[in-house]
């Protein structure tokens, strides 16, 4: 008579176990599925390709110049804005002339800066 108090209990875990070895075997064939080889397909790269040096430049010029020719001074050296000594100067040198001639001239006096730069070795083994 002393099993007769845990025969529903026992009962109960059989029906527990039963329900989850059901519920483990439809999760292993639905994770199984998951598991099937991909597609073929043309692989796509994690990242963008980066632009060219040149491009990239001529981006952050043209920002900056900007930014200064509408008085946006944040308080932001040239290392702060992405740039380099030798396209701080080209910076320096684009904004004046803007001032002078138009801001039409800002695209490509950058294009024509950076692809000087572009060409030239970097002052150091670093790249500044």
């Amino acid at each position: 008579m002393t099993s007769a108090p845990y025969a529903g209990r026992i009962t109960a875990v059989r029906r527990w176990a039963a329900r989850t070895r059901a519920g483990a075997a439809a999760l292993l064939v639905a994770v199984g599925g998951c598991a099937a080889a991909p597609a073929a397909g043309p692989a796509t790269p994690a990242f963008p390709p980066l632009p060219d040096p040149v491009t990239a430049c001529t981006s952050q010029l043209v920002h900056w110049a900007g930014e200064e020719l509408r008085d946006a001074d944040r308080g932001y050296d040239y290392q702060e804005m992405g740039l380099d000594s030798q396209q701080n100067d080209a910076l320096a040198a684009i904004v004046a002339a803007a001032r002078k001639q138009g801001p039409s001239v800002v695209d490509g006096m950058a294009r024509d800066a950076c692809a000087r730069l572009a060409a030239q070795p970097p002052s150091s083994p670093w790249g500044y």
